[in-house]
């Protein structure tokens, strides 16, 4: 059976640890070691080591510092959607006739007419194609009309 390096290292670390030997065969130790006779081996003990005794708080101390970055995670995306709605909100506000505007779906039209909640757009001029959206659909204005810029 061949040995590893790691086994033949571990091997030479034991013999390196182990307390030397009275007399070489098995006699008795000398009254240094407490009249214990001497094996050769080393007086590491084997079995786990004193028992560790739990951090104060019962480990929550570690939870307090994630909760925190956690509600603040929260505050600062409630924030950013609470501006980003107004800001919306505004844009939706502002629309007036003559504005070139884009809807989610990617339709662009020139506004025609606004009701409460829709905004009828002419999508094509050739035509006179008009379609009816809901306001919340439009997603930007492309173009204000000149009207609006004047005031």
């Amino acid at each position: 059976m061949t040995q590893t390096p790691f086994a033949s290292d571990f091997a030479v670390q034991l013999i390196a640890q182990a307390p030397p030997v009275a007399g070489g065969k098995g006699e008795a130790a000398p009254a240094a070691t407490g009249g214990v006779p001497a094996t050769g081996t080393s007086q590491v003990p084997l079995g786990p080591g004193p028992q560790q005794s739990a951090p104060p708080g019962g480990g929550l101390g570690l939870l307090l510092p994630f909760g925190l970055v956690l509600i603040f995670m929260i505050g600062f995306s409630w924030w950013a959607q609470s501006k980003e709605r107004k800001k919306r909100a505004a844009m939706l506000a502002e629309i007036g006739r003559s504005d070139r505007v884009s809807t989610l779906g990617g339709i662009i039209g020139t506004v025609v007419e606004m009701r409460d909640d829709e905004v009828v757009l002419r999508v094509d001029d050739a035509t006179n194609t008009k379609i009816t959206f809901s306001k919340n659909a439009i997603q930007g204005v492309l173009k204000k009309s000149r009207s609006a810029e004047a005031a």
